[in-house]
């Protein structure tokens, strides 16, 4: 089984994989097409450029906005980019933390009563292997500085 990580082709305005790394693949070479793809991801839509928003998603039609771009925080503001506009935001790798109130947050979610746990996603290295490459560190707090900001993530 193969998964794309590797960009070399565009379509629909972003770089999608032509080449793929297989499951199996060690983690130094996950790791290495990871740092590749971040790379060529900057080179193609660096931040000020038109099309930033397709660093590291599709826009969804958000793009008409010049708030959007590649952030988190662009998909939570309002059009003006200054004020967030969503009541609460709940930090993925902090979810286990806060479930309860996820629930209590969304009504519907609370009649399931627990959220399924059956991942899918295939075994990466754990996120800590991926910061060692000081290029992509740079990258990563240069495009996602009002996320570090923002979120209170750690930009060091």
């Amino acid at each position: 089984e193969t998964h794309p990580i590797s960009c070399a082709g565009k379509r629909d305005g972003r770089l999608i994989s032509t080449v793929t790394v297989k499951t199996s693949s060690t983690e130094e070479e996950k790791i290495d097409a990871f740092h590749e793809w971040i790379s060529k991801l900057y080179q193609a839509y660096p931040p000020g450029n038109p099309e930033h928003h397709n660093f590291g998603s599709h826009g969804h039609g958000n793009e008409e906005y010049p708030t959007m771009n590649a952030t988190q925080t662009s998909w939570l503001v309002d059009e003006t980019g200054q004020e967030i506009v969503v009541k609460k935001v709940f930090q993925l790798e902090h979810l286990n933390e806060s479930i309860e109130e996820l629930f209590e947050a969304i009504p519907c979610l609370a009649k399931a009563k627990t959220m399924s746990n059956n991942n899918q996603t295939p075994k990466y290295p754990h996120i800590s292997k991926f910061t060692k490459n000081e290029i992509t560190n740079r990258i990563m707090r240069e495009v996602f500085a009002v996320d570090y900001a923002n979120f209170g993530y750690d930009s060091s």
